[in-house]
């Protein structure tokens, strides 16, 4: 029997991590991909991948501590929180109609932040070779896309597989626009490097930072601005973690930026203004500029509640100013002008504590492996972070969200294994139990998925600040102790 339990136990581990490679190779399959078929049923593929990503956390529960996680992102989790009470006080109204934005605010974020909750449980207890193989299979991905838009235009080709490969003479291979190859080619950048300063041996090491011209080659092609700018700052961050590297990934790094620096130097020397004609740096902000002030205006009038979540494009199509917008292009102003001041605090304050906390353990444990992850990881958020100024794409429904939720959960297990003090799991199964009866209760009295999440952050913070005492008060214990 107790053989049959252990069977049953490694199963549905194996289940998680499976679950977990196959959810993020399907979104970098369903989001961009320029086909009719997918962008008709790419929400229903994404729900459907979530369902089973539900299937594996329930039949994995006894594996999970739910209050250690939810201790973890309690400041994302109070973002949720004041996002639905905000909801509840925005009153707008459009050439004469009045619209109920909290209504349509509400909706939207029962698609989304349930969804996001699930990614960080997900990944915040995958295994962590789970984790490497997804980003091996994501990164073949990637390396695929890109090499399809280098083979267009050395061949000189418009088309392949019946699928366009330019728009306005930008790459965007077999994607939907050129800006998502330029994402996909940052973000293999960002997985080649994490495999590379992971790996012990020094073949994988080389072989990773081979592939990074081709990621290169399809972000220029693409004419991505905020990928360039996102693989800079990516770049002279991880120089500027230089001291923390071993000797080996030192010299590679080192050529890399020598071979970087010639590409450029040729461009410039003998005038081919290939850099500047692929990212087309003569074109300011493309209009940025004029979507920010009409925003600045709207923030100034909404800033306590916002307009509702995802509401910013539907505000900026009725204000008259646009004929037809997709996105704010500005991820501080749209969390402003959407969510009101206090998620945007809340925000800010969830990133900047988990940089901080990283660069602690990094700088106590120098030498130790598992910091790795925490150095390319604070050079993720960061240079994503900074792209994010001109873009809009982490909190809605996309590629470069999960991958940020996915990594910012497996931070959390990374950080996890630094953490000395007891655990209390039995603690937390209370929590669960009580948390459940009560959802049971409020769902059978016919209220909604988001309302009964919204409440249950009460005992939820109930249990938490307990939870902190009974750690901290009682064991009298610094959090973390430096690892071996």
């Amino acid at each position: 029997m107790k053989e049959l339990a252990t069977k049953l136990n490694n199963i549905t581990e194996r289940y998680l991590d499976i679950i977990g490679i196959i959810f993020i190779v399907v979104n970098f399959i369903i989001w961009d991909l320029n086909t009719i078929t997918l962008r008709d049923t790419q929400f229903s593929l994404y729900y459907l991948a979530l369902y089973f990503v539900l299937v594996g956390i329930i039949i994995n529960i006894k594996k999970l501590n739910i209050l250690e996680y939810l201790s973890e992102i309690i400041l994302f989790t109070l973002l949720f929180f004041v996002l639905v009470y905000n909801s509840y006080q925005i009153n707008m109204s459009f050439h004469g109609t009045y619209v109920d934005m909290g209504l349509r605010s509400r909706e939207l974020i029962k698609l989304v932040f349930p969804s996001l909750f699930l990614i960080l449980l997900l990944y915040r207890y995958i295994n962590p070779k789970a984790f490497i193989i997804g980003l091996l299979l994501t990164t073949g991905i990637i390396l695929f896309y890109n090499i399809v838009a280098i083979y267009g235009k050395l061949a000189k080709m418009e088309t392949l597989f019946q699928l366009p490969l330019l728009l306005n003479n930008r790459s965007q291979s077999l994607l939907d626009n050129p800006n998502a190859l330029g994402e996909y080619a940052y973000l293999g950048c960002v997985f080649l490097f994490i495999l590379a300063i992971i790996s012990k041996r020094l073949s994988i090491k080389i072989i990773t930072l081979a592939l990074i011209p081709i990621m290169l080659g399809g972000l220029v092609l693409s004419g991505s601005r905020t990928a360039l700018l996102m693989v800079i700052s990516f770049y002279v961050l991880l120089l500027l973690y230089y001291p923390y590297y071993n000797r080996q990934f030192k010299n590679l790094l080192i050529i890399s930026f020598l071979l970087i620096l010639g590409f450029v130097l040729v461009d410039y020397t003998f005038h081919l203004n290939f850099i500047k004609e692929q990212l087309r740096l003569s074109d300011a902000l493309s209009g940025r500029d004029k979507i920010w002030k009409v925003m600045m205006t709207v923030i100034n009038e909404n800033w306590l509640y916002g307009v509702g979540y995802n509401n910013s494009t539907f505000v900026f199509n009725e204000s008259g100013e646009f004929s037809t917008l997709t996105s704010p292009h500005n991820l501080y102003l749209a969390v402003l002008m959407e969510m009101g001041i206090i998620p945007f605090i809340l925000m800010v304050t969830f990133f900047i504590g988990l940089i901080l906390s990283n660069q602690k353990l990094i700088i106590l444990n120098k030498g130790n492996h598992k910091t790795m992850y925490l150095i390319i990881f604070n050079i993720f958020y960061v240079s994503t972070l900074i792209g994010q100024f001109f873009e809009h794409g982490l909190f809605k429904l996309s590629t470069l969200n999960t991958v940020m939720f996915m990594c910012i959960a497996f931070n959390l297990q990374i950080k996890a294994r630094f953490d000395k003090l007891p655990k209390l799991p039995v603690f937390s199964y209370l929590y669960l139990l009580i948390s459940i009866v009560m959802s049971l209760i409020l769902y059978f009295m016919k209220l909604d998925l988001l309302i009964i999440m919204t409440i249950n952050v009460f005992p939820a913070l109930i249990f938490i600040v307990i939870r902190f005492l009974l750690r901290y008060l009682r064991y009298n214990e610094v959090p973390y102790e430096k690892g071996n």
